[in-house]
């Protein structure tokens, strides 16, 4: 416990990691189950990490799984039934979903083969807008593209992480309090198991009313809260109208193999928002990494003094993940203790403290899955 004698980090949520419904596999026993493989369809390599959904005849969602590093799948069925058989992996065209009638035995599947998503990029931004606000965007044969490919890539692996594995991982929360004298720097690391997305957001009608940091109530504490979108929020109709996006590469990014989309606010509205990227695989269309930055924040506060980043990889025979992720925001000037509370900016709870409309620290937190050790 660390209690500086004139500051206190305001409260920053550090978008707490919420345990997810699990939709994982049962014991098996003697029950009937759908098998089969995921291949490549070009090489007819598998797809380690395709997404296999288990759906009932209406579409609604009973089980997940992923292939194996075998491209090999297997999904218990409740009861005898016809059921949907839905299969996808980024960087693979969608494969139409397949119904399965399974009877008092086990049945095994022809083949998933997936074709890979090639870009023709040259062609793509040939005809694409280099910048598009609004209702436009999903329209632009690139920029909507690009987006899909996102939202595509978002889906997947939120899907991957409810799947029911277990992903160990890392986080360090780094405090710097600058004070007259000296600057006093705290680190605390903690470690756990990753069972849902590590960037939780709120409800995106929420943000649209209240923006992506306020003042904390009375009730609530005394500090500043922050926000950070996720695939609800990017893609909600509202951040689309209310957001610019373009896109660019430049040489940098051409030797990565990745280009970038940018989102950044289509105007001031009197509450925070963000701008940001998400930086795709250029030949897969894969997402690499989405950023963010905190924008319009009261004008003590410096430019990107608040925001985060998030890096996805194929791991393998677990699919696309979020490897490493990165949250911060600054702490303002204020009478109270730091509190040990994990919310972005940790928030004091003292009800007759102010905020003084300075910043003295920044917090941090750097998370990271932890690789599994070598057999």
């Amino acid at each position: 416990m660390f209690s500086p004698p004139t500051v206190s980090p305001i409260p920053m949520r550090l978008f707490r990691l919420l345990a997810l419904l699990t939709l994982g596999l049962p014991s098996l026993g003697h029950a009937q189950a759908i098998r089969g493989r995921v291949v490549d369809a070009a090489q007819g390599l598998p797809i380690a990490g395709a997404l296999v959904e288990l759906q009932d005849s209406a579409g609604r969602v009973l089980r997940r799984t992923i292939a194996s590093p075998t491209g090999a799948y297997q999904l218990v069925v409740p009861r005898p039934a016809a059921y949907r058989v839905r299969v996808a992996a980024i960087g693979f065209t969608i494969h139409p979903v397949v119904v399965a009638r399974i009877g008092a035995a086990s049945i095994a599947l022809p083949d998933f083969r997936l074709e890979p998503a090639v870009t023709i990029l040259p062609d793509v931004v040939a005809a694409g807008k280099r910048r598009a606000c609004g209702p436009d965007i999903m329209a632009d044969p690139l920029l909507g593209r690009l987006l899909e490919a996102g939202k595509n890539a978002l889906t997947q692996i939120e899907a991957t992480l409810e799947v029911g594995t277990e992903f160990p991982f890392q986080e360090v929360a780094t405090r710097t309090v600058v004070t007259a004298t000296v600057d006093s720097v705290r680190a605390d690391t903690t470690t756990g198991i990753l069972t849902g997305w590590p960037l939780q957001s709120i409800d995106p009608e929420t943000l649209r009313r209240v923006g992506f940091s306020r003042v904390l109530a009375p009730e609530e504490g005394i500090g500043r809260v922050y926000y950070g979108p996720d695939l609800r929020v990017l893609f909600a109709d509202w951040f689309l109208d209310g957001h610019c996006f373009s896109f660019s590469q430049d040489v940098r990014d051409a030797a990565a193999g990745v280009i970038r989309v940018r989102y950044e606010p289509r105007a001031r509205t009197g509450l925070v928002d963000i701008s940001g990227e998400l930086v795709l695989d250029v030949s897969s269309l894969a997402l690499r990494e989405l950023i963010f930055a905190h924008e319009h924040l009261p004008t003590f506060m410096p430019k990107g003094s608040a925001g985060g980043r998030i890096a996805f990889a194929l791991q393998e025979g677990d699919g696309w993940l979020p490897v490493r992720w990165e949250i911060y925001a600054p702490m303002e000037m204020a009478t109270v203790g730091m509190s040990t509370q994990r919310d972005l900016v940790v928030a004091s709870r003292a009800p007759a403290m102010t905020i003084h409309g300075e910043v003295r620290g920044r917090v941090v937190l750097v998370g990271t899955i932890v690789p599994p050790p070598p057999p």
